[in-house]
């Protein structure tokens, strides 16, 4: 709590943020409060009574309920990223609430309706969620267009993009795409082999079909670039995928898989292009290359052929290894003299 407070101290912005949002929810409390014995009394005459219980206990009511927003850490949430976790917790933040204020309102002999402290508390979560959410969407429109830089003319067309894979990848990647005011790219489908997502929306994103659709939807929509954000599919499945994908002459970019993301090697931003592992069908052979090269460390060794792809790799491998000699010996001399020129 301290360290807070001092934080809140130092940060004049976080301290502008945090009175904005308790003036907020003071209104909440006082709003949901009338809204709550209007609803009782079916919008007609409230009684007086009730009416002035409520505004009497309102002062401890607001108190109790900045009290528990804090508990539950209702301000310390960056609602700029908020999802259900968030929400939730100012969920029950009001249901904690409404038996303070039942307990209290006795205890000061505050009389109203039972269904009150029902009714007046379920209203303020929803303003209080809505409140977030609508600070939420004013804050990302505001960063949305300072962050939008002018685009020469050449370039102000945005690449469209088709994206292979409705799960958690495909969601993270179409989020970062839309909120990243640096990306000059349009999310334009989503390709899912799952039948209960046809003509569904991911994030405003229509799934348009499966793997089956993509050549015609890729020409349907002018896509430029393919990105597959399958990383737990199997190599199989991928490689039937990028076969299609090869028919459309889009480039084909992929995303890292969720292990190396978790571990934070690599950011969901980081797409690369598809490499030839990836088309292979299988995962690839690791060699074991301090075992194999332990054997011939200290010895001369002869590669024949030593001019070819393979066998050019083979020197290379060799040369960066503690061995006695290495010779090269190929049918064609210009090829043993171009690999000898770059070991050397």
């Amino acid at each position: 709590m301290i360290k807070i407070i001092k934080e809140l101290y130092e940060n004049p912005v976080k301290q502008s943020r945090m009175i904005m949002l308790i003036l907020l929810d003071v209104i909440c409390v006082l709003v949901s409060g009338y809204l709550a014995l209007l609803m009782r009394f079916e919008f007609q005459t409230i009684e007086p009574a009730f009416l002035e219980s409520s505004i009497r206990y309102s002062p401890v009511h607001i108190v109790t309920m900045v009290c528990l927003y804090w508990i539950f850490r209702v301000y310390h949430s960056l609602w700029e990223y908020a999802g259900y976790q968030e929400c939730m917790s100012i969920v029950w933040a009001c249901i904690a609430g409404s038996l303070v204020q039942f307990g209290g309102m006795h205890i000061f002999g505050f009389q109203v309706p039972r269904s009150y402290y029902i009714m007046a508390n379920a209203i303020l979560g929803c303003m209080t969620i809505a409140t977030r959410l609508g600070y939420r969407m004013v804050r990302l429109y505001i960063q949305k267009r300072m962050s939008q830089e002018p685009v020469p003319m050449e370039t102000s067309h945005p690449e469209n993009i088709m994206i292979i894979g409705g799960g958690q990848s495909g969601i993270m990647l179409i989020k970062e795409i839309r909120h990243s005011g640096f990306l000059n790219r349009k999310v334009c489908c989503v390709i899912d082999d799952d039948p209960l997502k046809y003509g569904r929306y991911i994030q405003g994103v229509r799934v348009v079909g499966s793997r089956n659709q993509i050549v015609e939807m890729a020409e349907k929509y002018d896509i430029d670039q393919i990105i597959i954000a399958m990383p737990s599919a199997k190599k199989t499945d991928v490689r039937q995928i990028l076969e299609i994908c090869q028919k459309t002459r889009c480039e084909l970019m992929t995303v890292p898989g969720l292990y190396q993301i978790i571990k934070g090697e690599v950011t969901i931003s980081q797409l690369r292009k598809v490499q030839i592992e990836d088309l292979l069908g299988r995962e690839p052979v690791e060699l074991d290359t301090a075992s194999i090269m332990g054997y011939v460390n200290g010895k001369t060794v002869m590669v024949t052929g030593g001019g070819g792809s393979i066998g050019s790799e083979l020197c290379r491998q060799l040369a960066s290894h503690p061995i006695k000699r290495l010779v090269i010996v190929d049918i064609y001399e210009n090829n043993a003299y171009d690999i000898q020129q770059e070991l050397k």
